[in-house]
């Protein structure tokens, strides 16, 4: 019984994390475009980075509370380590599309793990 108390408690921190992650990401989208329109393509690093690093640092803010997920903790470890990868290429138009979904009218990685982690 404390081991599913565990798991629920978990599950529910998770949610709330992912929660208050996917406002934070969306806020940055916002900004990237604001300052897309107010400045061109020079002026988006800054927010690029800042997002990439909120993707980065996901799974270690969420480390303790993954123990009994880990189907998500495999999925956030592998798009933590896209967007990594994506930082150190200096690869800002693949930043730009990190949370874009694969195919028009579909969900982005992220989204597919907030939907994952409802279903649990």
């Amino acid at each position: 019984m404390k081991a599913m108390n565990n798991a629920y408690n978990e599950l529910v921190v998770i949610k709330n994390i992912l929660k208050k992650t996917k406002e934070e990401l969306k806020d940055l989208e916002e900004k990237a475009g604001e300052v897309f329109f107010e400045k061109g393509v020079g002026g988006l690093e800054s927010v690029l980075i800042k997002k990439a690093r909120v993707i980065i640092d996901l799974p270690k803010e969420m480390a303790m509370y993954l123990e009994h997920t880990p189907e998500v903790a495999e999925r956030l470890r592998k798009f933590s380590e896209h967007a990594k990868e994506l930082l150190i290429d200096n690869d800002f138009w693949g930043l730009c599309t990190l949370l874009d979904p694969e195919k028009q009218g579909g969900k982005n990685e992220f989204e597919k793990i907030i939907d994952l982690v409802k279903k649990k």
